[in-house]
């Protein structure tokens, strides 16, 4: 049977228990909102939290490294009077400068020259006088004299000395022939000669040459040097001095 309904009249419809009131969703979607956001601010305290821990930890880390960096640098740090020490050390002459003395002093010299091989020798002759400097490191060179083939005069400096960190003696040689200065590296040899090794320019033959320089004492009053340079592996003498001490 139909029941009719009269108008103005409330309808009362059965509710069923899975119909949801809007109000209900409002609210539902309110407390997820809440929670999300109390979970989302949970997590972010406590990603902050271990953001704070690890930064405090590795300041604290950096800070005693540098801290123990600066102890031991502090620590290997040599004190000035450690420095005054090493250098005054380093700066004293050894037995191989003892070794130079023999050079030492006023000589008068000729030599020969052979400029062209199998041509005859250029005659030289002059003086050459050496003293140390520089606390006793250095042997300083002054040579003069005349003998080349336009009887021109002839100069030249040098400084002779010892590397005690490489372990070899040296020889810086300049003249007013050039003005290239060759540098030579020297041993003592087995015979005991003085042997220095450098290269220099040669004008004849327009390019550098090996050369080596002996030194032969013979006694306390004379010194031969020998200077060679060094053609496809092989020996080939250029000059020959003989010095004599001055009484």
């Amino acid at each position: 049977m139909l029941r009719i309904i009269e108008k103005n009249q409330p309808i009362f419809l059965p509710r069923c228990r899975f119909a949801r009131r809007p109000f209900d969703y409002l609210a539902e979607a309110h407390a997820r909102a809440c929670g999300d956001l109390s979970r989302k601010q949970g997590k972010e305290h406590k990603m902050s939290t271990n953001w704070t821990i690890k930064t405090a930890a590795i300041v604290l880390a950096l800070a005693s490294g540098v801290g123990q960096s600066r102890g031991e640098d502090a620590k290997s740090s040599p004190s000035p009077e450690e420095i005054a020490k090493a250098m005054a050390e380093f700066a004293k002459p050894g037995p191989e400068h003892k070794r130079l003395d023999a050079l030492a002093g006023k000589w008068t010299y000729t030599g020969k020259c052979w400029m062209i091989p199998g041509e005859p020798p250029i005659e030289m002759k002059g003086t050459v006088e050496r003293k140390w400097i520089l606390n006793g490191l250095f042997l300083e060179e002054r040579m003069s004299g005349t003998g080349f083939a336009d009887g021109s005069p002839f100069e030249s400096f040098g400084l002779l000395g010892y590397d005690m960190h490489a372990k070899k003696y040296t020889w810086t040689f300049a003249c007013n022939m050039g003005p290239v200065a060759s540098n030579g590296v020297g041993r003592v040899d087995a015979s005991g000669k003085l042997v220095f090794e450098s290269t220099c320019y040669c004008p004849l033959e327009q390019k550098e040459i090996t050369a080596r320089d002996e030194l032969r004492f013979e006694g306390k009053d004379k010194v031969v040097m020998e200077s060679y340079k060094m053609d496809n592996g092989k020996p080939v003498k250029m000059m020959e001095i003989v010095a004599a001490r001055q009484k």
